[in-house]
């Protein structure tokens, strides 16, 4: 870790190598030096180990892993990408590679941050941003099934800067109950005028 902060990437390889080997192959050791790359802003190096990450996963038939190594390419792709002309393939095919196995697990956690990161993806171009859309309201129901509220309320801001509208207010429900109450009290006035 020292050795990829201070920007040593000879050093940092040989570290993360040794790293691997003691842990005997451990795809979720790629993961970490993976992280710990793209934390110390060595993305190539990141990408590579991710994609250990994915070869491992796929060798031993880890699922789960697999689709975590596609959401973490999908990241950097994200992270390095600059034409703003364009939406990044690569991450998104990625994406579409986590989406189909998290899909098939019923991994609402996984279906809620790939589509956000599909979001993130559109957003740029005009022309995809109803893609965005589609990609962002996708996640924000798949956050609200798996309870994660952080996840929830970020997208659910993400799409209102999108689209100038709030997909769902926080205060629906007490709207909806004032409204009721509402007309609770107008009907009991009628009745009473009545009398």
């Amino acid at each position: 870790r020292i050795a990829a902060l201070e920007a040593l990437p000879n050093e940092t390889r040989a570290a993360f190598d040794e790293a691997i080997r003691v842990d005997n192959g451990n795809p979720g050791a790629h993961k970490v030096i993976g992280q710990q790359f793209l934390e110390s802003g060595d993305s190539a190096s990141a990408l590579q180990e991710f994609r250990e990450y994915e070869t491992t996963s796929k060798k031993r038939g880890d699922q789960k892993r697999l689709a975590e190594s596609y959401l973490l390419q999908a990241r950097v792709h994200l992270q390095t990408h600059t034409d703003t002309a364009h939406f990044s393939v690569p991450a998104n095919n990625n994406l579409i590679r986590g989406l189909r196995i998290y899909r098939t697990s019923a991994n609402n956690a996984g279906i809620a941050e790939c589509e956000e990161l599909r979001g993130d993806n559109f957003t740029p171009i005009a022309p995809n941003r109803p893609a965005a859309v589609s990609s962002y309201r996708e996640s924000l129901a798949n956050y609200r099934i798996d309870g994660d509220e952080l996840g929830h309320e970020r997208v659910r801001r993400k799409l209102r800067l999108l689209t100038g509208q709030d997909p769902t207010p926080h205060d629906a429900w007490l709207v909806r109950i004032l409204q009721s109450l509402g007309e609770l009290i107008l009907r009991q006035a009628t009745l009473l005028r009545a009398r």
